[in-house]
């Protein structure tokens, strides 16, 4: 009778061990099971983090090369603006020259048109300019083409957008002067590259070294007063009745960049 009792017991006992047990195992389980989730979440998120990390730093890089390269492009701009802004105060203080000259002497009688120069003759030393004026803006053959030096030369044939000048030192070039201290007058003629000479002035006449030519006036070409050069040499020949004077102009014939077409009305 007491083994009876004894045995529903035991069983009881065995099983409630057995299911401690196995509440025991399955909840070690889960918690290996929580940790490695929350490790795999860790790692997960570490890693996002780290991508996301050396994603923006890539995209700052390339934005900072790609404001780099948009520095170098406007650095660029303005150093050709600032070239383009040089050349063009240059332009304005040759027209400034020209302008002052116009206003310093008393061109009320003339019609003044600038012009910039565009060719010249390649055969040899220059004797004329092409301008880029013409007959379609009041240019006339005979007109007087002037710098901010003085006389440059004389227009002598015109096409409907551009002229050629004919340079006071070409051989062929002839102009009425005066040299204003002794108020003797003649004509100027071109000799070579940069020299001209003066004809037709008697060897009694005062003439000097030194001396200043200006345009007469009594031509058709220029108004009075102009300058033309300076006299570089005045000796009276033995054997003439004239003087043989050259004169120097005051325009250096290879640097001519812009110039004044002037119409004596």
């Amino acid at each position: 009778m007491i083994k009876r009792k004894q045995l529903p017991q035991r069983f009881i006992y065995t099983a409630a061990v057995i299911i401690l047990l196995a509440a025991v195992f399955f909840l070690w389980k889960k918690a290996r099971v929580d940790s490695a989730s929350d490790v795999a979440t860790g790692v997960q998120e570490n890693v996002s983090s780290y991508m996301y990390g050396v994603n923006d730093t890539l995209k700052s890089i390339r934005g900072a090369s790609a404001s780099g390269s948009g520095n170098k492009v406007l650095a660029e701009k303005n150093m050709v603006l600032e070239a383009e802004n040089g050349v063009l105060k240059a332009e304005n203080e040759r027209l400034r020259g020209l302008a002052g000259l116009k206003a310093s002497r008393d061109f009320r009688n003339s019609v003044i048109c600038f012009a910039m120069v565009i060719g010249a003759n390649d055969d040899g030393f220059i004797y004329y300019y092409t301008i880029n004026r013409g007959s379609e803006d009041g240019v006339e053959e005979g007109d007087g083409v002037i710098t901010g030096g003085g006389v440059a030369g004389r227009i002598i044939k015109v096409s409907r957008s551009t002229s050629m000048v004919q340079l006071l030192t070409d051989v062929k070039s002839s102009i009425s002067i005066k040299i204003p201290r002794s108020k003797v007058i003649g004509i100027l003629s071109g000799e070579n590259y940069n020299s001209c000479i003066i004809n037709f002035v008697p060897k009694e006449e005062d003439v000097k070294e030194g001396d200043l030519v200006v345009t007469s006036g009594l031509g058709r070409s220029f108004p009075e007063g102009i300058p033309v050069g300076i006299v570089t040499a005045a000796n009276r020949r033995v054997d003439g009745l004239s003087m043989s004077i050259r004169v120097k102009p005051m325009v250096r014939i290879m640097s001519v960049g812009e110039v004044a077409v002037l119409r004596k009305k």
